[in-house]
This record gives structure tokens, C-alpha cells and sequence, in this order.
């Protein structure tokens, strides 16, 4: 296989036509959807000119193999060399518009990632081409290994070859142990004739459902005394939609099928295939709903945000208002706005748990104009809402992360709610921040961005200080409805009970029997699913960990079992402790499953749902646990940080929260900013009706300043201690981050890369290096991990030398066996 250039020029790459043959036809410029440098030109073959153009995705030759490209653009020929020939087109149409290419381009070079790996991340679920490489002996392989003229690497493939027979490469590769050294190995040997190597494509999973159609031909309806009233009133149905699935006529007008055979017959219609979409679930029904009447804080804010749309341009607002202020009316209020003027508009939510209740939101405003993306889709479900967008057929977007790159021509508003969860931060691949990439985006295509939330980012607040960004308070609640009253309980002052996991304080109890006997609602947060922490020998005193991460296992009571919440792996509950034999285990600490049952236990007749990621498994189960409480068919509502934001029940008056120092004791310098932020949200649940709410906060820390502006909701008191804390130390926003995170099965190998990696960052003056040191999770998933953390005041010293240091570091420092991930602006330390 030849190596792929660092450059756009094919003339010594994969894109040259190893066959030399000199053709006529339109070269064009293609992004490879592999994490590899550079851009490639191919040349489109007669059947495809005029057929494909910038913006498609196309199948193409690459080395040994068939990937997917994108078409980038047309481009003249290059300097040197001859080109192969694009394959085929994978679409009907270019599923990404190409005024998102300059977008893509930003973020390769800002994130330091391959343009095409950008690309990448940008397609739906399912869409996605790949070659499937094979090998298999040949007939001499087997001569030769049993006639033991072999040895070494080649012996040792075709062993396992002689047992398996043909088999995927990157199978082979994990049997043997060879990882990426195996496809030069049997390249060699397919060479001698040991193996033979076969490439197959397979296909995209999601493609378009075609359902046949009857279309009118007619206009008007001709008067035929032949047809019976009943064929004459299917037929005006045809006629007013012009044209109807067979499906939807034989649902809605239970037509049979003579009589729609009858309809052909006659010439009154025609058969046709049509696309049909598969809608989310989450889209199915909606109640038109009127505006909503104002505050005065929120006509300004909608004044102010209406004004930039009509200026044109880009505009970036930081809506910072108080729980239950009306924040999504002002999004919806602008959002109209942008429609009206034909532009389009995109809402992002950090979270799937978000979307239902927004989604009833706007629908109940625009209808059918509003499409949903996020991973909770089925592949086919998100493949037709990103088709429905690209075509048109929906202008306003609500999704998560990923829906920052929904293929919208023309937006003019892009909505970042919750801006302060670092959920908008991708953790994997291309690790990108949608909240930030919503303003790269709102630049570039000359839209108004609005970042929301009640607790603000300490970033996003720096910019509004610093001028970049417009702050609008949204001060009270609407209807002028008062903030809950706080309380905090100190853990360390509760009496100890025997057999009392103190999971529940006295006044907690207290006030939720109160506030169920008062036929009120309550949510009880803590930020641990399972039923216990770790199971505990009480006689050895080791914790069950896990033997893929340094963690302990979490105690799941139903079923009961021992879990990994980070690899996923699952054992029974042992009747036996595994280093001593003792049979004294017990289960200490406690998470959401404990909860209910201490809950059902105290309050017998309550019903309780509950809300975490064991719960939400399943398709649509977001939505039916918070219908459970939005109907009155819940009480009391229990779970983890999925019901801290963006919910609003107005028969909830009371919130507890169990154990605030959670967060707060992670090493992490943005763990008081986070507890404050979930704190502060959680606490905003409470008295969103007519009704005051009250909240509960237990802690063993109540004199915490980022405890005590939560419960004085004093965000910029909070602000700016924390600050003076960032800028003694050089963090965000006073400073800049990236983490260079090494990982792999060696922890020798791991820790020599991580080491080397530092020293070939000295001499770059401007950029402190902390570490190498193995990284807080140091085992995850079977893989050993060590931080690298580069800090300076200034952006581009730090990527100039993070630039460097990528481009030195596969020559200069043993990578075998070692994975490197570069994470800019990283959320996440652990």
C-alpha cells in the first residue's frame, strides 16, 4: 500500500491509478473518512460527470481497500502522477452541504485531527461504508507449514489460518498478538503465495424506505357516475394531499384494495414509490400551544435578541436566567423570528433526557418543521431526520451534540442550552465541544448564538466580562414566583442509627411526609446509580474491583450483581469473598436502587420511579418515566443528574439532595464549579407552580463556598472566588489545556511513551508541562493510562507545541503498543 500524502496531491498516494492508464474527466479533491492526513485526488469517470459534485459521498480506492470519500470540491489536475477513479456515489443526494466544508476545515486544524476524521464524526449512524479484508491459506501456505519449512511470525499466522480458514484480518490480529505489524506480515505472505487477501464492501445499514404510492393525475376530479360514493370519497382523499401511501390510505380511509385497484383502472391515479420517513417516537403528537405572555425581563431579552436577527450578522447572547425564568420561550420567540425571515434554527441540549419536553415544546409552536437528531435514534430514525433536514423539509432542529452538524443551509439561529454541562464535550474520537463549535458556527454562517443556562460556565461568563459575548439576566421566575428556600443539613451533626444507612436525615423524612401526605410531588437527587457503592470483606477488607479498571464494583440489587459502570463488566454477587473465602461481605455506601428501596420502606403507599442510566435503556424510556410525573402517576421521582435540568413539573415542590460532596471530591480543579452548577439546577425543580418549593441539601461540608453560593444561589459571588483560584493556578478561563492522554495494555510501555512525550516538549517557552502521571482512572477497560497536561496563558503557544510534539513523537519515542489521544480544551482529567 502506498503512504498517503500530507498534502493534496495524489501523485505518490493512494489516489494514483496503479494501472498508469491516462483518462479524460473532472478530477476532484476528496476527504478520506480515515484518520489519516490530507486530502486525495481521483478522478470522476464519464458515467459520473454531471451526476456527482461537492458534497457527495462517493466509494473510492484507498491503498488495498474501497473507503468512503467526500467530494470536496473540483480542482485542476495535479502536478504529477495519474489518478484512479472514483467508484461509485453512496446516495441519491449529498447528505452534507458543501458551505459546511470551511467549517469542517476549522475544526480539523483547531482539534488537530484529519479533515476526513471530521467529516466523519458529522455522518448519521448507519450511513457508514467499510472494506472487510479477509485472509486465508493457500494450498502452498499449507504445504510449507507442514512440511516444516517455516518459522517465527509466518508459522505462527498460519497455524491459526490452518485452524480457522479464512478470517477477518483484525481477527487475526487479536489471536496472534501482532496488531498493526500483521498487515505488512501477510501482505509479504500473500507475496510468497502463503495467503491469499480478499477486500469486500458492505454496505450502509440506514438507506431509504421506498413504500408504493397512488399519485392524482386528475384535475379537477371528472364526473364518472360509474364510481360508488364510497370510491369517490378515497378518491377526494388522494386528491387533497395529491399524493398517498398505500399504508396511510388503507390506516386513515380504510381503503380496501379494490378499490384502489379500481382508482388505477380508471386512469384517476397512478402508482409511484415514494420516500417514507421514520419518525422518532419522540415526534408523535403534539398540542398546538399559544404564546405564552412575557415578563418584562424576557421582552427585553427577546427585544435584544430580535433586534440582532433583523441586523443581520453574527451575534452571540449569554442568557443567564434564574430556574423557571422562561429561557425556552425567548428560544422560541426567536426561533419564529428566524423562520419568518426563511432561515433556519438549531437547539442543541447536552443531554437525550432533555429532548422530550423541548421537543412538545416547540412542536406544540411549529409542528412538523421541527426534526430531532440524537444517538437514542434508531439508525433508519436519524438517517431520514438528516435527510428531512438536508431536502428542506424540516428548518428547525432539536438534538444533542452530534446535531451541531446537521446539514442546514442557512441558519440564522443556533441555540445552546445547558451551555455549562460538559456533556456537550465528545469524550471519544474527535473531541470536539458543540457549545464552542456553536459559535464557530454561528460565525461562520452569520447567525445569532445564544448560550442559555441558570449557572453559566466560568468560560462563557470570562467572555461576556472580557466583551465578547452579550450577557442578558433573565432576574425572577415568570408570574412572579419565588426561588425554593434552601436548607442545608450537616451529615456529621445526624444522629448515627443502628442498621441506618443515613442515607435519609431527619428533617429530610420529615418534610417528604409532609410533602406527600399534602398530595405534592418530590424528586430526591444522588449522583450514583446501583443500590451500593462496593461490596465490602469485612474480615480482609478488600472492595470487589473491577479486573478491566481501578474501580471498585458497583452493587446492583435487581438483579443482584457487581457492575463496572466504565467497561461494563458483570459478575453474580459472590457468596464468598475472592481473596480470603470469608462469607462476611457487606455493601457500603449507597446509590439511586438503595434509595427507592429506603424510600418504599419509609413511605409504603408512595409510588416512586426512577431515573438513571439502568432505566433508560430502552427506546423511549426517557419520556415515560417523566410522563410518569408530569400525569400524577408519581409521587416521588429518584435518580442521578438526568433530573437535575431542564424539567419542569409544577407539582413538585420539594428536592432533596443526598449527598452533595460527591462531586466535589474528585480531583478535578472544575469540581467546585460543577457541584455548584448541579446543585443550584437540582435545586431549581422545586416550586415551578403555584405552589413554593423547598429544598434539602445534605453535606458533610456545609461550609464549602461553592455549597454555600447554591444555597444562596449567588452565582457571581461564586464566580469570582472561584476565579481568583483559576488564575493562581493558570486554568480556565484564565489560562489554556490540552491533555495528551497515553494508554495501553504495557503500563512500561505506557509510562516510557508518556515520559519520552516530555521530553521533546522542553525549550518551548510559555507552556508548562505537568506530569507525565497515570491518570486518576489509571485502568480502564484493560488499558493503562498516563496524563501528559500542557497549560499556558497563550492558545497558540500551546498548540504550537502540541503541534510539534505530534508531528516529532512517532520518530523520536517507541508508540508500539500505545494508543495517544490529544483532547483540546479537555473536560474530563480523569
Amino acid at each position: 500500500m502506498s503512504t498517503p500524502p500530507s498534502s493534496c496531491c495524489a501523485s505518490n498516494g493512494c489516489g494514483k491509478n496503479p494501472k498508469g492508464d491516462a483518462r479524460e474527466g473532472e478530477i476532484v479533491e476528496i476527504a478520506v473518512c480515515l484518520p489519516v492526513e490530507g486530502t486525495f485526488h481521483y478522478r470522476l469517470p464519464s458515467n459520473l460527470e454531471g451526476v456527482v459534485g461537492p458534497g457527495w459521498r462517493v466509494l473510492v480506492p484507498f491503498g488495498k481497500r474501497e473507503v468512503t470519500g467526500r467530494i470536496l470540491d473540483f480542482c485542476d489536475a495535479p502536478r504529477s502522477g495519474e489518478l484512479r477513479d472514483v467508484l461509485r456515489p453512496l446516495d441519491d443526494m449529498p447528505l452534507i452541504p458543501p458551505t459546511l466544508f470551511p467549517f469542517f476545515a476549522w475544526i480539523s486544524r483547531y482539534y488537530m485531527c484529519p479533515l476526513g476524521e471530521a467529516i466523519r464524526t458529522a455522518l448519521t449512524g448507519g450511513t457508514q461504508v467499510a472494506s472487510r479484508r479477509t485472509v486465508r491459506p493457500t494450498d502452498e501456505g499449507l504445504a510449507r507449514l507442514k512440511s516444516r519449512n517455516l518459522g517465527g511470525r509466518r508459522k505462527r499466522v498460519l497455524i491459526e489460518l490452518e485452524h480457522l480458514g479464512e478470517v477477518p484480518l483484525n481477527t487475526l490480529a487479536r489471536r496472534i498478538g501482532l496488531g498493526s505489524g500483521l498487515s505488512g506480515l501477510v501482505s509479504a505472505m500473500e507475496h510468497e503465495g502463503l495467503v491469499q487477501i480478499e477486500t469486500s464492501v458492505r454496505s450502509p445499514k440506514a438507506k431509504p424506505r421506498r413504500v408504493k404510492a397512488l399519485r392524482f393525475v386528475h384535475w379537477p376530479v371528472p364526473e364518472n357516475p360509474a364510481l360508488t360514493p364510497r370510491q369517490t370519497q378515497v378518491l377526494s382523499y388522494i386528491r387533497d394531499k395529491y399524493i398517498v401511501s398505500f399504508k396511510e390510505l388503507k390506516s386513515e380511509e380504510r381503503a380496501g384494495a379494490s378499490i384502489l385497484r379500481r382508482l388505477v383502472q380508471d386512469g384517476l391515479v397512478e402508482e409511484e414509490w415514494i420516500e417514507e420517513y421514520r419518525r422518532p417516537h419522540v415526534c408523535d403528537g403534539f398540542d398546538k400551544a399559544p404564546p405564552a405572555v412575557l415578563t418584562q425581563p424576557q421582552e427585553a431579552a427577546v427585544e435584544a435578541v430580535l433586534s440582532a436577527l433583523e441586523r443581520g450578522g453574527f451575534a452571540a447572547f449569554l442568557l443567564h436566567g434564574v430556574t423557571g425564568s422562561g429561557k425556552t420561550e425567548v428560544y422560541i420567540r426567536a426561533a419564529a423570528r428566524s423562520l419568518e425571515q426563511g432561515r433556519q434554527v438549531l437547539v442543541l441540549v447536552p443531554e437525550i433526557s432533555l429532548t422530550p419536553q423541548l421537543v412538545g415544546r416547540f412542536r406544540g409552536r411549529f409542528g412538523e418543521q421541527v426534526a430531532v437528531l440524537h444517538s437514542g435514534l434508531t439508525q433508519a430514525e436519524r438517517y431520514d431526520e438528516w435527510r428531512r433536514i438536508k431536502k428542506g423539509e424540516a428548518s428547525l432542529v432539536i438534538g444533542a451534540r452530534s446535531a451541531i452538524f446537521a446539514p442546514l443551509v442557512k441558519p440564522g439561529l443556533i441555540v445552546a442550552d445547558e451551555e455549562h454541562d460538559s456533556s456537550f464535550k465528545q469524550e471519544e474520537r474527535l473531541r470536539y465541544n458543540a457549545r464552542d463549535l456553536a459559535l464557530v458556527r454561528g460565525q461562520m454562517e452569520g447567525a445569532v448564538v445564544i448560550l442559555g443556562s441558570a449557572t453559566p460556565s466560568m468560560e462563557s461568563l470570562a467572555n461576556t466580562y472580557r466583551g465578547k459575548m452579550n450577557r442578558i439576566v433573565l432576574p425572577e421566575r415568570i408570574a412572579h414566583r419565588p426561588l425554593p428556600t434552601v436548607t442545608l443539613v450537616d451529615m456529621r451533626e445526624e444522629p448515627i442509627r443502628p442498621g441506618d444507612p443515613r442515607m435519609i436525615s431527619g428533617l429530610m423524612r420529615e418534610t417528604l411526609e409532609l410533602t406527600l401526605a399534602e398530595g405534592n410531588q418530590a424528586m430526591l437527587f444522588l449522583n450514583r446509580r446501583g443500590f451500593a457503592h462496593f461490596l465490602l470483606c469485612l474480615d480482609c477488607g478488600q472492595a470487589l474491583q473491577c479486573p478491566n479498571c481501578s474501580i471498585t464494583l458497583t452493587h446492583h440489587q435487581a438483579p443482584a450483581t457487581l457492575r463496572c459502570h466504565y467497561c461494563g463488566h458483570i459478575i453474580p454477587v459472590p457468596q464468598f469473598c475472592p481473596n480470603c473465602a470469608s462469607i462476611r461481605l457487606r455493601p457500603l455506601g449507597g446509590g439511586t436502587q438503595r434509595v427507592v428501596e429506603e424510600i418504599s420502606h419509609l413511605f409504603p403507599g408512595a409510588r416512586i420511579a426512577r431515573m438513571d442510566r439502568d432505566t433508560t435503556r430502552g427506546r423511549g424510556s426517557h419520556g415515560r418515566i417523566l410522563q410518569q410525573l408530569a400525569t400524577g402517576k408519581a409521587d416521588l421521582l429518584v435518580g442521578t443528574q438526568m433530573i437535575a435540568k431542564g424539567h419542569d413539573f409544577p407539582g413538585v415542590t420539594l428536592v432533596g439532595v443526598l449527598l452533595a460532596d460527591l462531586s466535589l471530591n474528585l480531583p478535578d480543579f472544575r469540581a467546585a464549579e460543577r457541584t455548584f452548577q448541579i446543585l443550584t439546577q437540582v435545586s431549581g425543580r422545586a416550586g415551578r407552580g403555584d405552589r413554593p418549593g423547598q429544598v434539602i441539601i445534605q453535606t458533610y461540608n456545609p461550609e464549602h463556598y461553592c455549597i454555600q453560593a447554591a444555597r444562596d444561589n449567588d452565582i457571581d459571588g461564586f464566580y469570582r472566588r472561584e476565579l481568583a483560584h483559576r488564575e493562581a493556578l493558570g486554568y480556565p478561563p484564565a489560562g489554556h489545556l490540552i491533555l495528551l492522554r497515553f494508554s495501553g495494555i504495557d503500563p512500561k510501555r505506557v509510562e516510557e511513551a508518556a515520559r519520552g512525550a516530555k521530553s521533546r516538549l522542553a525549550g518551548h517557552k510559555g507552556v508548562q508541562v505537568l506530569g507525565p502521571a497515570p491518570a486518576p482512572l489509571s485502568r480502564l477497560k484493560g488499558k493503562y493510562r498516563w496524563n501528559l497536561l500542557l497549560k499556558s496563558p497563550q492558545r497558540e503557544l500551546l498548540r504550537k507545541a502540541a503541534r510539534q510534539l505530534m508531528k516529532d513523537l512517532p520518530r523520536r519515542v517507541p508508540l508500539s503498543g500505545v494508543q495517544l489521544a490529544l483532547d483540546v480544551d479537555p473536560q474530563n482529567l480523569m
